[in-house]
């Protein structure tokens, strides 16, 4: 029986330890895909940028390296680049933009990926304490030895608990390092800058500015409808009121708030926007990852929840079965 109990035991810890690495594992394999995808872009745009810098002529290799490239980047690096030449425009301050661009995404992937390294160990150690407790008062306590089919019960509850307490803190990690967003909004980070991205590239080409708005808009509703459709496809629609401020929901649906005020002012008063559109993306990049430093250092508080809603009562409730059957098996007064 001994060894059926262990065998239990050590397939639930196994089944959890594998869970857990498998997680782990799909998480760093597709930030780690994504950070290949956006090198790849950088030395693509490089290529094109050292051939326009050297006085050569971009030849259909290039453009067709250019347009296979993931989405969004290259629809809008291919797209903007092929409106600029067709217009005579110049290629090469749009090509650092998107460049810059998808390098301080690659920074930001980083940032965020070092600094939750913290909250997936603390989900592997809650795999692991729970059996490992289970199993060292197995042994320490005779009587649980008589008992065994309760006490299996009892760990299968608690290893559950647990289980449940370290899918817990890897969806509160994944969303501080995401600011709060849902799944579903997470693309909004990158499809709000390369919207805004485009229009400074139809703006360059001669477009006027409140068409150039409602044609970024129009491609950002083929990659995030519902955020083209809360920007509005119009520079005269009126603001959006959002209740929190300080969440990266609200900064980036503001950006789009932001963007058509300045775009509506500057039409009215006949200045030029572009400079105060980049401004404007500098200060949104800077507010976004000041967002998202926040909530990655509230995690470790926030973490506490699942240890004490989760493991600490498996913990407790181990114990407490284990005095419980000794108290059961040698009576009130040899417990004494």
């Amino acid at each position: 029986m001994l060894l059926w109990a262990f065998g239990f035991i050590f397939f639930i810890f196994g089944f959890y330890f594998v869970l857990d690495e498998f997680y782990v594992f799909s998480y760093r394999l597709s930030t780690q895909q994504e950070l290949k995808e956006l090198k790849k872009i950088q030395n693509v745009l490089f290529e094109f940028q050292e051939t326009l810098e050297s006085g050569l002529v971009l030849n259909q290799d290039q453009w067709s390296k250019l347009q296979t490239l993931k989405p969004p980047w290259g629809v809008l690096a291919f797209e903007s680049l092929k409106e600029l030449r067709a217009q005579g425009g110049a290629l090469l301050p749009t090509i650092k933009r998107i460049r810059k661009l998808a390098q301080e995404h690659s920074e930001f992937l980083k940032e965020a990926r070092a600094k939750s390294v913290q909250a997936l160990a603390q989900s592997v150690v809650c795999a692991a304490l729970v059996p490992l407790f289970g199993v060292s008062l197995y042994l320490l306590l005779p009587a649980i030895k008589i008992h065994y089919g309760l006490w299996i019960c009892v760990c299968g509850f608690s290893v559950a608990l647990s289980l449940c307490a370290a899918i817990w803190l890897m969806k509160i990690s994944e969303r501080a390092r995401w600011g709060g967003l849902r799944g579903s909004e997470r693309a909004w980070i990158l499809s709000s800058q390369c919207a805004l991205e485009r229009f400074l590239a139809f703006v360059r080409t001669g477009i006027p500015v409140d068409l150039a708005w409602t044609k970024s808009c129009e491609k950002l509703y083929q990659e995030s409808p519902e955020l083209s459709e809360k920007w509005g496809f119009s520079i005269w629609d009126p603001p959006h009121n959002y209740k929190r401020s300080d969440s990266a929901r609200a900064y980036i649906l503001n950006l789009g708030d932001q963007a058509r005020k300045i775009l509506s002012q500057n039409i009215v008063e006949g200045r030029p926007c572009l400079e105060q559109i980049e401004t404007l993306l500098i200060s949104f990049r800077d507010d976004l990852r000041a967002n998202i430093q926040k909530e990655l250092a509230i995690l470790p508080v926030q973490a506490l929840k699942p240890l004490f809603f989760c493991v600490a009562p498996s913990l407790f409730g181990l114990l407490a079965t284990g005095l419980y059957l000794s108290f059961l098996e040698i009576g009130l007064e040899g417990f004494l």
